[in-house]
Protein backbone atom coordinates (compact mmCIF):
# COMPACT_ATOMS: atom_id res chain seq x y z
CA UNK A 1 0.00 0.00 0.00
CA UNK A 2 2.86 2.15 0.76
CA UNK A 3 4.49 1.74 -2.92
CA UNK A 4 1.32 3.17 -4.26
CA UNK A 5 2.02 0.56 -7.26
CA UNK A 6 -0.79 -0.77 -9.03
CA UNK A 7 0.74 -3.19 -11.32
CA UNK A 8 2.32 -4.58 -7.70
CA UNK A 9 -1.04 -4.45 -5.93
CA UNK A 10 -2.49 -6.48 -8.98
CA UNK A 11 0.00 -8.92 -9.42
CA UNK A 12 -0.18 -9.50 -5.45
CA UNK A 13 -4.13 -9.79 -5.30
CA UNK A 14 -4.07 -12.79 -8.41
CA UNK A 15 -0.99 -14.47 -6.60
CA UNK A 16 -3.07 -14.96 -3.16
CA UNK A 17 -6.20 -15.64 -4.84
CA UNK A 18 -4.03 -18.27 -6.71
CA UNK A 19 -3.17 -19.72 -3.78
CA UNK A 20 -6.68 -19.14 -2.13
CA UNK A 21 -8.22 -21.28 -5.51
CA UNK A 22 -6.31 -24.21 -5.00
CA UNK A 23 -7.12 -24.82 -1.39
CA UNK A 24 -11.36 -23.91 -2.08
CA UNK A 25 -11.27 -26.87 -4.40
CA UNK A 26 -10.53 -29.07 -0.88
CA UNK A 27 -13.04 -27.67 1.06
CA UNK A 28 -16.01 -28.43 1.97
CA UNK A 29 -19.22 -27.24 0.45
CA UNK A 30 -20.38 -25.38 3.43
CA UNK A 31 -17.05 -24.10 4.39
CA UNK A 32 -16.72 -22.45 0.47
CA UNK A 33 -20.07 -21.19 1.06
CA UNK A 34 -19.49 -19.19 4.59
CA UNK A 35 -16.01 -17.87 2.98
CA UNK A 36 -18.37 -16.59 -0.28
CA UNK A 37 -20.40 -14.83 1.59
CA UNK A 38 -17.28 -12.98 3.46
CA UNK A 39 -16.33 -11.55 0.24
CA UNK A 40 -19.64 -10.33 0.07
CA UNK A 41 -20.71 -12.89 -2.64
CA UNK A 42 -24.03 -14.66 -1.97
CA UNK A 43 -23.93 -18.18 -2.76
CA UNK A 44 -25.77 -20.68 -1.50
CA UNK A 45 -24.64 -24.61 -0.88
CA UNK A 46 -27.57 -26.86 -1.96
CA UNK A 47 -28.99 -29.14 0.23
CA UNK A 48 -29.47 -31.60 -2.80
CA UNK A 49 -27.39 -31.31 -6.00
CA UNK A 50 -29.16 -29.47 -9.36
CA UNK A 51 -29.32 -32.27 -11.81
CA UNK A 52 -29.14 -31.16 -15.36
CA UNK A 53 -29.47 -33.88 -18.30
CA UNK A 54 -27.20 -33.90 -20.61
CA UNK A 55 -27.09 -36.95 -22.63
CA UNK A 56 -29.17 -40.70 -23.15
CA UNK A 57 -26.99 -43.20 -22.79
CA UNK A 58 -28.41 -47.06 -23.58
CA UNK A 59 -31.50 -45.30 -22.38
CA UNK A 60 -29.88 -44.02 -19.22
CA UNK A 61 -29.91 -40.30 -18.40
CA UNK A 62 -26.67 -38.60 -17.88
CA UNK A 63 -26.67 -35.88 -15.71
CA UNK A 64 -24.18 -32.87 -14.46
CA UNK A 65 -24.66 -31.58 -10.76
CA UNK A 66 -24.13 -28.69 -9.20
CA UNK A 67 -23.69 -28.06 -5.76
CA UNK A 68 -24.09 -24.15 -5.80
CA UNK A 69 -26.38 -21.48 -6.83
CA UNK A 70 -25.79 -17.77 -7.24
CA UNK A 71 -28.44 -15.34 -8.31
CA UNK A 72 -27.80 -13.94 -11.69
CA UNK A 73 -26.92 -10.66 -11.11
CA UNK A 74 -24.31 -11.40 -8.30
CA UNK A 75 -23.15 -14.01 -10.90
CA UNK A 76 -22.58 -11.15 -13.43
CA UNK A 77 -20.75 -9.08 -11.04
CA UNK A 78 -18.13 -11.29 -9.73
CA UNK A 79 -17.80 -12.77 -13.29
CA UNK A 80 -17.22 -10.34 -15.72
CA UNK A 81 -13.53 -10.56 -15.99
CA UNK A 82 -14.66 -14.38 -17.01
CA UNK A 83 -17.28 -13.38 -19.40
CA UNK A 84 -15.11 -13.46 -22.59
CA UNK A 85 -14.84 -17.43 -21.77
CA UNK A 86 -18.36 -18.72 -23.79
CA UNK A 87 -17.85 -21.72 -20.68
CA UNK A 88 -18.50 -19.04 -18.39
CA UNK A 89 -21.40 -17.19 -20.09
CA UNK A 90 -24.94 -17.52 -18.83
CA UNK A 91 -26.27 -19.18 -21.61
CA UNK A 92 -24.04 -21.96 -21.47
CA UNK A 93 -25.23 -22.57 -17.96
CA UNK A 94 -27.94 -23.80 -16.07
CA UNK A 95 -29.79 -20.96 -15.46
CA UNK A 96 -33.34 -21.59 -13.40
CA UNK A 97 -35.56 -18.59 -11.72
CA UNK A 98 -32.72 -16.05 -12.41
CA UNK A 99 -29.95 -18.18 -10.43
CA UNK A 100 -27.27 -19.70 -12.14
CA UNK A 101 -26.06 -23.07 -10.54
CA UNK A 102 -22.64 -24.25 -10.60
CA UNK A 103 -19.97 -27.11 -9.61
CA UNK A 104 -17.51 -26.58 -6.91
CA UNK A 105 -14.65 -26.22 -9.38
CA UNK A 106 -16.59 -23.23 -10.81
CA UNK A 107 -17.37 -21.85 -7.79
CA UNK A 108 -13.93 -22.07 -6.32
CA UNK A 109 -12.58 -20.00 -9.49
CA UNK A 110 -15.62 -17.67 -9.24
CA UNK A 111 -14.09 -16.53 -5.70
CA UNK A 112 -10.57 -16.28 -7.38
CA UNK A 113 -12.05 -13.41 -8.98
CA UNK A 114 -13.90 -11.94 -5.67
CA UNK A 115 -10.11 -12.49 -3.81
CA UNK A 116 -8.71 -10.93 -5.96
CA UNK A 117 -10.88 -7.93 -6.47
CA UNK A 118 -11.08 -8.02 -2.59
CA UNK A 119 -7.24 -8.00 -1.86
CA UNK A 120 -6.95 -5.10 -4.89
CA UNK A 121 -9.59 -2.68 -3.55
CA UNK A 122 -8.05 -3.22 0.04
CA UNK A 123 -4.40 -2.36 -0.76
CA UNK A 124 -5.37 0.79 -3.01
CA UNK A 125 -8.27 2.20 -0.71
CA UNK A 126 -5.48 2.01 1.92
CA UNK A 127 -3.15 5.26 2.27
CA UNK A 128 -0.19 5.50 3.81
CA UNK A 129 1.69 8.65 4.60
CA UNK A 130 5.95 7.67 3.69
CA UNK A 131 6.84 9.75 5.92
CA UNK A 132 5.03 8.44 9.16
CA UNK A 133 7.25 4.99 8.46
CA UNK A 134 10.21 4.44 10.23
CA UNK A 135 13.43 4.27 8.41
CA UNK A 136 14.16 0.58 7.77
CA UNK A 137 10.70 0.10 6.31
CA UNK A 138 11.33 3.21 3.91
CA UNK A 139 14.77 1.66 2.41
CA UNK A 140 12.89 -1.33 1.98
CA UNK A 141 9.88 0.72 0.15
CA UNK A 142 13.28 2.45 -2.02
CA UNK A 143 14.62 -1.19 -2.77
CA UNK A 144 11.10 -2.20 -4.18
CA UNK A 145 11.19 0.38 -6.13
CA UNK A 146 14.13 -0.18 -7.28
CA UNK A 147 13.39 -3.97 -8.29
CA UNK A 148 10.50 -3.19 -9.92
CA UNK A 149 11.95 -0.54 -12.19
CA UNK A 150 14.42 -2.76 -13.51
CA UNK A 151 11.94 -5.65 -13.92
CA UNK A 152 8.84 -3.81 -15.98
CA UNK A 153 10.89 -2.35 -19.10
CA UNK A 154 9.84 0.94 -20.36
CA UNK A 155 6.81 1.04 -22.85
CA UNK A 156 7.45 0.55 -26.62
CA UNK A 157 5.14 2.41 -28.43
CA UNK A 158 6.04 5.95 -29.07
CA UNK A 159 4.10 8.82 -28.89
CA UNK A 160 4.47 11.68 -31.49
CA UNK A 161 6.48 15.21 -30.89
CA UNK A 162 6.31 18.33 -31.86
CA UNK A 163 8.90 18.22 -34.56
CA UNK A 164 7.56 15.34 -36.20
CA UNK A 165 4.00 14.04 -37.09
CA UNK A 166 3.97 13.49 -41.04
CA UNK A 167 5.42 10.36 -41.71
CA UNK A 168 4.98 7.64 -38.82
CA UNK A 169 8.22 4.49 -39.33
CA UNK A 170 6.51 0.90 -38.92
CA UNK A 171 5.97 0.56 -35.21
CA UNK A 172 5.11 4.17 -34.01
CA UNK A 173 1.77 4.98 -33.01
CA UNK A 174 0.13 7.79 -31.89
CA UNK A 175 -1.17 7.93 -28.39
CA UNK A 176 -2.90 11.50 -29.26
CA UNK A 177 -4.91 10.24 -31.80
CA UNK A 178 -6.62 7.41 -29.86
CA UNK A 179 -10.34 7.52 -29.24
CA UNK A 180 -11.66 7.66 -25.56
CA UNK A 181 -12.63 3.93 -25.34
CA UNK A 182 -9.15 2.84 -26.33
CA UNK A 183 -7.16 5.54 -24.37
CA UNK A 184 -8.91 4.10 -21.13
CA UNK A 185 -8.33 0.80 -21.91
CA UNK A 186 -4.50 1.81 -22.70
CA UNK A 187 -3.88 3.85 -19.36
CA UNK A 188 -6.14 0.75 -17.51
CA UNK A 189 -3.09 -1.59 -19.15
CA UNK A 190 0.07 0.83 -18.49
CA UNK A 191 -1.45 0.66 -14.56
CA UNK A 192 -1.03 -2.40 -14.39
CA UNK A 193 -4.94 -3.28 -13.84
CA UNK A 194 -6.27 -6.59 -14.39
CA UNK A 195 -8.54 -6.17 -17.43
CA UNK A 196 -10.79 -8.12 -18.93
CA UNK A 197 -10.89 -10.66 -21.90
CA UNK A 198 -12.80 -8.37 -24.12
CA UNK A 199 -10.76 -5.23 -23.32
CA UNK A 200 -7.25 -7.18 -23.74
CA UNK A 201 -8.66 -8.41 -27.01
CA UNK A 202 -9.60 -5.17 -27.66
CA UNK A 203 -6.54 -3.17 -27.60
CA UNK A 204 -4.51 -6.12 -28.74
CA UNK A 205 -6.41 -5.91 -31.99
CA UNK A 206 -6.81 -2.53 -32.64
CA UNK A 207 -2.56 -1.36 -31.54
CA UNK A 208 -1.94 -4.24 -34.58
CA UNK A 209 -4.80 -2.43 -37.28
CA UNK A 210 -2.78 0.90 -36.30
CA UNK A 211 0.77 -0.29 -37.18
CA UNK A 212 2.42 -1.43 -33.59
CA UNK A 213 4.02 -4.72 -34.15
CA UNK A 214 3.80 -8.11 -32.07
CA UNK A 215 7.13 -7.04 -30.01
CA UNK A 216 5.28 -3.94 -29.30
CA UNK A 217 1.75 -5.30 -27.58
CA UNK A 218 3.62 -8.23 -25.93
CA UNK A 219 5.39 -5.65 -24.58
CA UNK A 220 2.89 -3.76 -23.09
CA UNK A 221 0.89 -6.72 -21.75
CA UNK A 222 3.80 -6.85 -19.70
CA UNK A 223 2.20 -4.63 -17.32
CA UNK A 224 -0.94 -7.19 -15.99
CA UNK A 225 -0.33 -8.95 -12.92
CA UNK A 226 -1.06 -12.41 -15.11
CA UNK A 227 1.32 -11.88 -17.87
CA UNK A 228 2.76 -14.90 -19.32
CA UNK A 229 4.92 -14.18 -22.18
CA UNK A 230 4.54 -17.57 -24.05
CA UNK A 231 0.99 -17.36 -23.82
CA UNK A 232 0.74 -13.78 -24.70
CA UNK A 233 2.85 -13.92 -27.94
CA UNK A 234 1.05 -16.96 -29.11
CA UNK A 235 -2.56 -14.99 -28.50
CA UNK A 236 -0.96 -11.81 -30.07
CA UNK A 237 0.78 -13.45 -33.18
CA UNK A 238 -2.82 -15.10 -33.75
CA UNK A 239 -5.11 -11.82 -34.01
CA UNK A 240 -2.19 -11.20 -35.85
CA UNK A 241 -2.88 -13.98 -38.59
CA UNK A 242 0.46 -15.31 -38.36
CA UNK A 243 -0.75 -18.13 -36.50
CA UNK A 244 -4.11 -20.70 -37.23
CA UNK A 245 -5.96 -19.54 -40.13
CA UNK A 246 -3.96 -16.36 -41.30
CA UNK A 247 -6.76 -14.01 -40.59
CA UNK A 248 -6.01 -11.13 -38.91
CA UNK A 249 -8.58 -9.55 -36.23
CA UNK A 250 -10.44 -6.48 -36.68
CA UNK A 251 -11.14 -4.83 -33.33
CA UNK A 252 -14.32 -4.64 -32.27
CA UNK A 253 -16.80 -2.31 -33.86
CA UNK A 254 -18.38 0.92 -32.06
CA UNK A 255 -21.59 -0.89 -31.28
CA UNK A 256 -19.94 -3.79 -30.08
CA UNK A 257 -18.09 -1.31 -27.63
CA UNK A 258 -21.05 0.41 -26.50
CA UNK A 259 -22.70 -3.30 -25.84
CA UNK A 260 -19.77 -4.38 -23.56
CA UNK A 261 -19.50 -1.13 -21.39
CA UNK A 262 -16.21 -0.24 -22.76
CA UNK A 263 -16.93 2.95 -24.77
CA UNK A 264 -17.64 6.50 -22.93
CA UNK A 265 -19.10 8.58 -25.87
CA UNK A 266 -20.02 8.92 -29.56
CA UNK A 267 -16.74 9.48 -32.20
CA UNK A 268 -18.79 9.77 -34.75
CA UNK A 269 -17.76 6.96 -36.76
CA UNK A 270 -18.60 2.89 -36.48
CA UNK A 271 -14.91 1.50 -35.76
CA UNK A 272 -12.52 2.99 -33.11
CA UNK A 273 -9.89 2.31 -35.84
CA UNK A 274 -11.54 4.85 -38.43
CA UNK A 275 -11.59 7.38 -35.35
CA UNK A 276 -7.76 6.93 -34.78
CA UNK A 277 -6.86 7.90 -38.42
CA UNK A 278 -9.53 10.57 -38.53
CA UNK A 279 -7.76 12.25 -35.49
CA UNK A 280 -3.98 11.06 -36.93
CA UNK A 281 -5.06 12.80 -39.83
CA UNK A 282 -5.67 15.87 -37.95
CA UNK A 283 -2.52 15.69 -36.55
CA UNK A 284 -0.41 15.51 -39.69
CA UNK A 285 -2.66 18.39 -40.75
CA UNK A 286 -1.99 20.47 -38.15
CA UNK A 287 1.67 19.83 -38.19
CA UNK A 288 2.44 20.73 -41.47
CA UNK A 289 0.24 24.46 -40.63
CA UNK A 290 2.70 24.84 -38.28
CA UNK A 291 5.98 24.05 -40.19
CA UNK A 292 4.35 26.41 -42.95
CA UNK A 293 3.83 29.03 -40.88
CA UNK A 294 6.99 31.16 -40.50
Amino acid sequence: AALGDRWLASRYALAEAERSYKRLQNESPKTVEVLAKILGVNITCLAEPYREPIAIVNNVTIYRQYEFRIHFLDYVRVAQRLLGDPTWRPANLPVVQGYVYLAKKQVARLLKEAITIYIERSITGFHIELKTLPPLVKDYIETIKDLLSKHRKPKMVKTSDKKYFVKLPEGMVLIEAFPPCMKDVYDALLRGENLSHHQRFAIATFMLNIGATVDQVVDLFKNVPDFNEKTTRYQVEHLAGLRGSQKKYLTYSCEKMRTLGLCHGDCGVKNPIVAYYRNASKIVKQSRKQEASP
